[in-house]
Formats: C-alpha cells, structure tokens, sequence
C-alpha cells in the first residue's frame, strides 16, 4: 500500500514538472530538474537517516516537495525582474521564505521528539527536508549556477 502512495506522489510530481515546462519557461525545465534531484537527496537522506516510513510521513513527503516548489517559484518571480543579480534574489527569496515557514520549522522540531513513532517520522522527513533544501539549493544555484 505504501508503495502505491509513493507511486502516486511521483506521477502528481512528474505531471507537475511537465506542466511547469510546457506552459512556462525554460528555467521551468532547470527547475523541474532540481526538484527531481532533492527528490532524490531527500529519499537518501531519509533512508540513512534511518527514519520510520509511514502513510502520514509519506503525506509530509509530499509536503517539503511541494514546498522547495513553491521556493523555486518563488526564486525565479524574482530573477524575472532581475536575471543578473543571482546572488541577491536567492538570498532575499531565502530569507522571505524562511520567515514564511517558521511555524513548519517550529512545528518540524517539535514532532521529531515526540515519543509517538507516527508524529516523530513526520517531524523527521519535515526538519530533513527544510535542512537539504537550503543546501541543495544552495549548492546547485549559486555553486554551480543553474539558473
């Protein structure tokens, strides 16, 4: 049964991906890719991580993927104004994004000590994935300058 969960957020996620591409800019494909690769730098850390895999913590999965999109979207609204200025316009969209999910990253710590099995690996894949998604996008759009 999980399994079918994971296959379905994989075909909603792929279907998003192509929407972005189609009906939007190239840098909508670049995205699309980054987002794949978290997927993937997520899933590994999850595993090694060792974290117990739930119905619930698949929803939460579902839930960082759907919020490094909505970071992405928000990064390149502001690199459309300004395709040169990289730099600024990811650590401004960083630091608006971040004061916009304080209460995820509060909520995130809290449930990773809980004593329920259930509410901890959903707090664990949440603090996971806020804590990759800034490096990864980190690493990948300014260190290697994809977008």
């Amino acid at each position: 049964e999980l399994v079918h969960w994971l296959t379905l957020s994989f075909v909603v996620l792929l279907s998003s991906s192509i929407e972005l591409i189609v009906f939007l800019y190239l840098t909508w494909f670049v995205s699309s890719i980054l987002s794949v690769g978290f997927i993937a730098i997520l899933s590994l850390a999850i595993r090694y991580t060792k974290t117990y895999v739930t119905l619930n913590s698949v929803i939460a999965f579902v839930s960082v993927i759907i919020l490094n999109y909505t970071f992405l979207i928000l990064l390149l609204s502001k690199l459309k104004d300004n395709e040169n200025l990289v730099k600024e316009a990811f650590l401004e969209t960083l630091k608006k994004y971040y004061l916009m999910t304080i209460p995820v990253c509060i909520i995130a710590v809290v449930f990773t000590f809980a004593s329920n099995i259930i509410i901890s690996s959903i707090g664990m894949i949440v603090f996971w994935g806020l804590l990759l998604q800034v490096f990864y996008n980190a690493i990948t759009i300014l260190g290697l300058g994809l977008i």
